[in-house]
């Protein structure tokens, strides 16, 4: 019994002298790190930089993102034949429409002529004026469920349309019964 009460006494005392050694360690490094740390960043004593390794993918900051004003759009073209249109926008004067995406999806009967789709968009004339801009969208056959030819399309794009005039979606086809679905997405800016 004598053995166990000294062996607990020695390491009580060496738990107390372990613990006194770390707390005036402790104290010592605290008062030797009293002074203020100074960085400096001139050409003369610049802060030394590594990069790793670079980003997998750009980074871009959206500078103008306050300026912004979201829009989306879409018509609905049912027809028999021939060459038919709808209005997607009315841009309005003084702002200019920026299309981010065009999406566009169409079903005709089973075997018939697929549709030809166009987005015509008022451009500005490097010389002044506004003309029409046709822009040709493909679309692909998607599939044929119940006899109907399923045909479809999502483009990003960067599109400008001028202010005061409308954008429009122009179908045409010959004899059969066809549907053209299209959407944009942008966002207005001013001129």
């Amino acid at each position: 019994m004598r053995a166990i009460a000294r062996i607990l006494v020695a390491s009580v005392a060496l738990l107390a002298v372990v613990s006194a050694v770390g707390m005036l360690t402790t104290r010592a490094a605290r008062a030797a790190h009293t002074s203020d740390v100074r960085v400096v960043n001139t050409t003369g004593e610049s802060v030394p930089v590594t990069v790793a390794s670079a980003p997998s993918a750009p980074v871009f900051a959206d500078t103008d993102g306050a300026a912004r004003a979201g829009i989306g759009a879409e018509c609905d073209i049912a027809f028999y034949n021939g060459e038919t249109q709808c209005t997607l926008a009315n841009v309005p004067a003084g702002s200019v429409l920026v299309i981010d995406m065009v999406t566009c999806g169409a079903s005709v009967a089973g075997g018939s002529a697929f549709p030809g789709v166009t987005l015509l968009v008022p451009s500005k004339a490097i010389g002044g004026g506004v003309y029409g801009i046709y822009h040709q969208l493909s679309l692909a056959h998607t599939g044929t469920i119940g006899g109907t030819d399923f045909f479809g399309a999502a483009t990003p794009v960067r599109i400008y349309a001028a202010g005061g005039y409308p954008v429009n979606v122009l179908a045409n086809a010959a004899a059969g019964s066809h549907d053209v679905l299209c959407t944009i997405a942008g966002h207005l800016v001013g001129e």
